[in-house]
């Protein structure tokens, strides 16, 4: 971090000063990083509804609009994948600790 310092003086500052939040990713499971790396997940289904409202040019009632975006998302849903080793979810929410990706 230091030999960055002279050069990139505000980028040092914000990434000592963020250290924990930046390296919180590693404290769970290592088979879950590339689904908390992504947030390809979100964008894309947040995408097909802004999308679709976009080119019906509105649906009249917000509730109809609603209505549609809850329709998209939910057909959205059923083509997710499963989150790799699912099962080492219970011991994250139990509390176990992770390091370096690490039980």
């Amino acid at each position: 971090m230091a030999s960055y310092e002279d050069k990139y003086p505000k980028a040092a500052h914000t990434l000592s000063k963020d250290r924990e939040q930046l390296m919180a990713f590693y404290s769970f499971p290592a088979a879950h990083w590339k689904h908390i790396r992504s947030t390809n997940v979100i964008e894309s289904v947040f995408a097909t509804v802004r999308l679709r409202t976009y080119k019906t040019k509105g649906m009249g009632t917000a509730t109809a609009t609603r209505t549609m975006a809850f329709k998209l998302i939910r057909e959205a849903e059923q083509r997710w994948k499963r989150i790799t080793k699912w099962q080492q979810l219970e011991l994250v929410e139990a509390g176990r600790a992770f390091k370096d990706g690490l039980l």
